[in-house]
Formats: structure tokens, sequence, C-alpha cells
């Protein structure tokens, strides 16, 4: 048995028994390691992908899933969602006052996404516009 098919298996009693296998039976098992060990790869490979849309840089929750969902029951905003709406002239009360509405309608509406943070940017956006237009952005300072 070479090295690089000892490294396919854990134990000293595995590789015994693999060497008590006939050439063939041998083979065929070698075959089916290499693939087991490939699909363990391309697992981790899935799970690290979708950890990596979980958190941020900083930790904290991106509010991405793999599928369109719900607005999660813990949605709340990061501090990126946070100074978001700062840098479009809406202080803390305002903010709060907004998120309350955008938890209130999505709740209602079972709209489904799957990027919750850029459609919480999105309807910032929209508020700095519907306010602009009518004059009245200086109601959520």
């Amino acid at each position: 048995m070479s090295t690089e098919e000892a490294d396919l298996f854990n134990s000293a009693d595995e590789i015994e028994n693999i060497t008590q296998l006939g050439d063939q039976e041998r083979t065929e098992l070698m075959k089916l390691a290499v693939q087991l060990r490939s699909c363990a790869e391309s697992i981790d490979r899935i799970v690290k992908r979708k950890r990596s849309k979980d958190v941020d840089d900083n930790g904290e929750p991106t509010f991405r899933f793999a599928a369109k969902v719900q607005i999660p029951q813990n949605f709340y905003l990061t501090k990126r969602l946070v100074a978001y709406a700062s840098s479009k002239g809406f202080d803390d009360a305002g903010i709060k006052r907004m998120l309350d509405e955008f938890i209130r309608y999505y709740n209602k509406s079972g709209v489904k996404w799957m990027d919750w943070s850029r459609v919480w940017y999105d309807w910032v956006s929209r508020e700095v516009k519907r306010q602009s237009g009518s004059g009245r952005h200086q109601t959520w300072r």
C-alpha cells in the first residue's frame, strides 16, 4: 500500500484489513475512499461558503441567505446598517422609527428576500427620495 493510499485511512487496523484484501477489492476500495474524500472536501467548501455569508468581517450578521426567506425574527440593525442610514441624514430616533416601519411592513407583507441588508439599504434610499420630494426629510431628524 502506498503512502498516498495509507493517508486515506485513519488507523493501523484499517490499513491491515485493507492489505489483506485482493488487488481488485483494494482497487475498488481505494476508488471509493478517494470519492468519499472528494465529497467531504466539497461539503467543507459549501459549509465555509455558507458561513461566510452569515457574518461580515466584524462578526455581525449579514442577513443574507441561500434561499428567499421572510424577514428574520432576529433582524436588527448592525453598526453597518445604522451607519448607512446615518450617512443619509437620519438621526437615531429617525432610524428607530424607520426600522419599526420596515419590520412591520415586511412582517405584514410576508415578502421573501435573500439579502435583507440590501432590502434595508433600498428602504432607506427610497425614504430619502420620498422625503426629499415632499420636503419632509426633516421629520426623521
